[in-house]
């Protein structure tokens, strides 16, 4: 059994979602040491996926950008 919205709340979901949402993430300045290095640095950009997913976690360029696709959204 499929459940869809009505009309009218499919539109005015659809317009909140837009004028709200943002690409990428927040990256917290402080309060998150425990996870220094666990994830790629945005500021040292492809160097540091490579150096985190590919070097560290052994996963493909495809598959980093996979992972990383997903997050963005």
């Amino acid at each position: 059994m499929t459940h869809m919205a009505t009309p009218s709340l499919q539109r005015s979901w659809g317009t909140r979602f837009k004028d709200q949402f943002r690409y990428g993430r927040t990256t917290a300045d402080s309060g998150c040491t425990f996870s220094e290095g666990r994830l790629p640095n945005p500021q040292e950009s492809c160097d540091d996926v490579d150096r985190v997913f590919v070097k560290n976690m052994g996963l493909t360029w495809p598959e980093a950008a996979a992972l990383m696709g997903v997050h963005t959204l």
